[in-house]
């Protein structure tokens, strides 16, 4: 059987370390949600990017279609990589960037889940010392009254 001040501190030790680890990590979800938005707001910004990109592209489309010489043709290709590969590039940084806040949340929830269920076993644990002790103070009432002799018989 495990001694229960072993158990209160092996508890007390993991309350602990819980939240030193949030605080650490992201002190609320408030914040997570905070840096989603500042995320969601970095899309909006980068799709109204990449559609004044695809305006500017069209119309220089527009304008080597009119030519017909060869070297504007290789010029727009060499364009097109260029500016492709750093849309590319973009899309992936920003990708990262949101996987790291997404491992966050995650870690975050499963801490907070965790925190939470420590407090109910906490809770119910209070709650049993609450009642033995309870029974243990009308035990030594009933022994008080007995050596007073206010009851008659020295029966537990």
């Amino acid at each position: 059987m495990v001694n229960d001040k072993e158990f209160r501190k092996v508890i007390d030790d993991d309350l602990m370390k819980l939240k030193f680890i949030l605080k650490s990590k992201v002190a609320t979800l408030d914040d997570i949600k905070k840096k989603e938005q500042t995320i969601i707001d970095n899309i909006k910004g980068l799709i109204t990017s990449v559609r004044q990109i695809e305006e500017a592209l069209e119309k220089e489309i527009e304008k080597y279609k009119r030519f017909e010489k060869g070297w504007q043709k290789t010029y727009a290709k060499r364009k097109w990589a260029v500016l492709g590969e750093a849309i590319r590039q973009e899309i992936e940084n920003f990708n990262q960037e949101y996987l790291k806040t997404k491992d966050i949340y995650d870690t975050t929830s499963s801490l907070s889940e965790r925190l939470s269920t420590l407090r109910t076993l906490l809770k119910k644990m209070n709650a049993r010392n609450k009642e033995s002790k309870e029974k243990e103070l009308a035990i030594l009432q009933d022994f008080k009254r007995q050596k007073t002799g206010d009851v008659d018989t020295y029966s537990l």
